[in-house]
């Protein structure tokens, strides 16, 4: 079985999860949509890290996925839409790190030098596990975007004169 497993639900979260140790991490299928995968520690699963199957519009962000030993990360082709977005799929055993056949959408993914799998002609990962490894685990490092200082807003009131920063 799976560690997680959904099968037709949408807007879904699995955030924060060790997963290992299972046929398939995470597996949304047959229409689970809209769900969030986030910060979760999948790995040494029997077959997929995370599998998308028929499901679209899920954000897979901010995961490490190492050691299953078919795919780290794999969408089908019946699964677009998704946003695959600062994950780790290094040292997973089978083909590919990353695998998708479809038109997902990826930024600042990390996976193991010539171990992903391109059907739309862009790259699923951007970034070597080197890389990856280089940041010693510092979110800020591994996602600078989501880290970025938020803007400072001051607000004037054109009666007083008076000022408030956020």
């Amino acid at each position: 079985g799976s560690g997680i497993e959904n099968g037709g639900y949408t807007n879904v979260i699995v955030k924060n999860c060790d997963i290992n140790g299972f046929n398939d991490g995470i597996y949304f299928h047959d229409g689970a949509n809209l769900g969030l995968i986030k910060g979760n520690n999948v790995s040494n699963n029997a077959h997929d890290g995370i599998y998308i199957f028929n499901s679209a519009s899920n954000n897979i962000t901010g995961n490490i996925v190492t050691g299953n030993v078919i795919y780290g990360f794999y969408a089908d082709f019946f699964s677009s839409s998704n946003i695959v977005h600062a994950n780790s799929f290094c040292t997973n055993l089978g083909s590919y790190d990353a695998c998708e056949n479809n038109v997902n959408i990826y930024s600042d993914n990390y996976c193991d030098a010539g171990r992903q799998y391109i059907n739309d002609g862009a790259a699923d990962c951007e970034h070597s596990c080197a890389e990856y490894e280089a940041c010693n685990g510092d979110p800020c490092c591994i996602d600078p975007v989501s880290c970025a200082a938020a803007p400072v807003v001051t607000l004037v009131s054109p009666e007083n004169d008076s000022s408030w920063d956020s």
